[in-house]
C-alpha cells in the first residue's frame, strides 16, 4: 500500500512538472522567432562591423565569400538608407581601385538600389550564394599582375520557379597583396564567359 502512495505521488509530481513546462512553452512562443530576428540581423551586423583594413580576407574565395554574404543581405534584408550606405562600402572595400575609380559609390549605390527593386518587383529571392572550392581558383600573371579567377554560384527562386546564375570574378593583387575584385561577369557552371 505504501508503494502505491508514493507511485501516485510521484506521477502527481511529474504530471505538474509536464505541465507547467508547456504552459511555459505557450507563455513564450516569442523565444524561437527572437532568435531567428537576431540571428539575422546578427550576420547584418557582422558584416557591417567587419573592418577589413585590419582583417581582411587572405585568399580571392574569402574575398568572394565576403562580397556574395553583402549580397545575401542586399537581397534578404529589408535595409534602410543607412544599413544599404554602410554595406555598399564594406562592398566597394573589396573592390580593386580600378573597379572603384571606374564605379564610384554614387553610381553602384544607385544600381545596387535598382538591382533591389528589379528583385522585388519580379517576386525573386537570392536562396543561396555560393563560391567554388579553392582547387577551382584559376590564377595567372597578367601585363605583369597577380590575378585570380574564381566562380560564384546563385540559386535564385523567382515566384514558384527557380533558376541557377553563375558569375566569374577576376581578381587582381594589389600592392598590399590583397586580393581585390576587378571585376565580374555572367558565366556558365564551367566558367565560360557568355555572351
Amino acid at each position: 500500500m505504501k508503494n502505491i502512495i508514493k507511485y501516485v505521488i510521484i506521477g502527481i509530481v511529474l504530471a505538474v512538472l509536464i505541465v507547467s513546462y508547456f504552459i511555459y512553452l505557450q507563455k513564450n512562443p516569442a523565444t524561437s522567432k527572437t532568435n531567428d530576428t537576431s540571428t539575422q540581423m546578427s550576420e547584418l551586423d557582422k558584416v557591417l562591423t567587419k573592418d577589413f583594413s585590419k582583417d581582411y580576407p587572405s585568399t580571392p574565395r574569402e574575398v568572394v565569400k565576403w562580397y556574395n554574404r553583402i549580397l545575401m543581405l542586399y537581397y534578404s534584408e529589408e535595409l534602410d538608407e543607412g544599413e544599404l550606405d554602410s554595406l555598399t562600402s564594406q562592398a566597394m572595400a573589396l573592390f580593386d581601385a580600378e573597379l572603384v575609380e571606374n564605379n564610384p559609390k554614387e553610381i553602384y549605390m544607385t544600381s545596387v538600389k535598382a538591382e533591389i527593386d528589379d528583385y522585388k518587383d519580379k517576386g525573386r529571392k537570392l536562396v543561396t550564394a555560393d563560391v567554388a572550392d579553392s582547387e577551382d581558383v584559376v590564377y595567372e600573371t597578367v601585363r605583369g599582375d597577380d590575378m585570380a579567377y574564381i566562380v560564384g554560384h546563385y540559386f535564385v527562386k523567382e515566384n514558384t520557379s527557380y533558376s541557377d546564375t553563375y558569375q566569374k570574378y577576376a581578381l587582381r593583387k594589389d600592392a598590399d597583396g590583397k586580393w581585390k575584385i576587378l571585376g565580374y561577369q555572367l558565366c556558365d557552371q564551367y566558367g565560360d564567359l557568355l555572351k
